[in-house]
């Protein structure tokens, strides 16, 4: 077989050759076949789709809390009890320092301050209704009979025949431990 004059017949050599292109062929398709599945597997396909496109979400609600939360500590513009916020807000009101009286508003859920309270004082200033709103202030008790949890507290003021003139609502900010308006009604 070392014979280097020894010339194979013609079919043993092309046997030999053909079967290993068709293996090649076959280890190639096969190739092929499972990088298709696995891009389906992992990107194509409508499970995959989905998986990728929660995972975003997921992260982009990750993001969203941590950024609220992170407002949430930083703002500590507020007192340490729902009637000291109070006492702040009237105090910034009676200066005519709008911008700080807005602050002690609670944070949007995007954790940046609700413009529309600043808008609304400067409204009340500008129809000079903002002294007439620090006295419905002013006289305004607790109403502890209408708290829905810890970290809420309501303040009500009526007028001298006890009808409800305004409804104050605070909110604990848990991150900075200082209690917030959330809402005046």
């Amino acid at each position: 077989m070392d014979d280097p004059s020894h010339i194979p017949p013609a079919g043993e050599h092309a046997s030999g050759s053909i079967t290993k292109k068709k293996w090649f062929i076959v280890a190639l398709v096969a190739v092929f076949v499972l990088a298709f599945l696995l891009a389906w597997t992992l990107w194509l396909s409508p499970d995959a789709k989905k998986y990728h496109a929660d995972r975003a979400n997921y992260e982009l609600a990750m993001n969203a809390i941590a950024t609220y939360e992170n407002a949430m500590k930083n703002d500590t513009y507020g007192g340490k009890t729902p009637q000291e916020t109070l006492d702040l807000f009237i105090d910034a009101l009676k200066n005519n320092d709008l911008d700080l009286a807005a602050k002690y508003f609670i944070l949007e859920e995007s954790g940046k301050p609700d413009l529309e309270w600043n808008e609304d004082l400067k409204r009340m200033k500008e129809l000079n209704e903002l002294g007439l709103f620090i006295d419905f202030l002013s006289k305004a008790k607790p109403y502890p009979e209408d708290r829905l949890y810890e970290g809420d507290y309501k303040f009500i003021s009526e007028n001298d025949k006890g009808e409800l003139e305004l409804y104050i609502d605070f909110e604990f900010n848990k991150y900075s431990g200082v209690w917030k308006i959330d809402g005046l009604f």
